[in-house]
């Protein structure tokens, strides 16, 4: 954890040193990344297992305190009580990162906003739903840019599926065996 405090500081530097703005929001972004990793960890450390619905409110809270305007979005979970392991934890928190800010970063600061996390197990299948209420860009791809190769990594790595369906605007499946 160290480490990635370490690296934040660095980035935060790096950020004070450039005038250039779209440098500086692709430093804030890859700070965004490092504080997602470091919040899971911070779960991860305390037990073996988590409860997967305490820790993403308290992840939601944290990456809310980064952003401006963030007051006027409201986040309905609805996530099976379970716990899961925690070296499980990072990546999912990653994808979870990836999707919270890209609808904070492109909703409307000024008007209410509504983001929807649906997770569940069953049959040793964890299931992510998640959709906002912003207005969509008309594209064929699912998701653009960094963040999207970040979490298309992180289903292979996870050996998981993404998809898009009429109900929710992205859908996750990953095998999860309880040991």
């Amino acid at each position: 954890k160290n480490n990635l405090q370490f690296i934040h500081s660095l980035l935060d530097m790096q950020m004070s040193n450039s005038a250039n703005k779209e440098v500086q929001e692709q430093l804030k972004n890859a700070q965004l990344r490092i504080k997602s990793v470091s919040t899971s960890y911070d779960e991860m450390r305390k037990e073996d297992q988590i409860n997967l619905k305490e820790g993403i409110q308290h992840f939601i809270h944290s990456i809310s305190q980064n952003f401006k305007g963030f007051n006027n979005y409201q986040w309905i979970c609805n996530i099976d009580d379970m716990s899961i392991y925690a070296n499980f934890t990072i990546p999912l928190f990653v994808i979870l990162n990836e999707l919270i800010t890209n609808t904070i970063k492109h909703g409307q600061s000024n008007s209410d906003s509504t983001a929807y996390i649906d997770i569940s197990l069953k049959n040793n299948i964890l299931r992510l739903r998640y959709k906002d209420t912003n207005e969509k860009p008309h594209s064929k791809n699912i998701l653009l840019g960094l963040g999207s190769e970040i979490i298309e990594l992180l289903v292979v790595q996870l050996k998981g599926t993404m998809t898009k369906s009429a109900s929710f605007d992205y859908e996750f499946s990953f095998p999860y065996i309880k040991s």
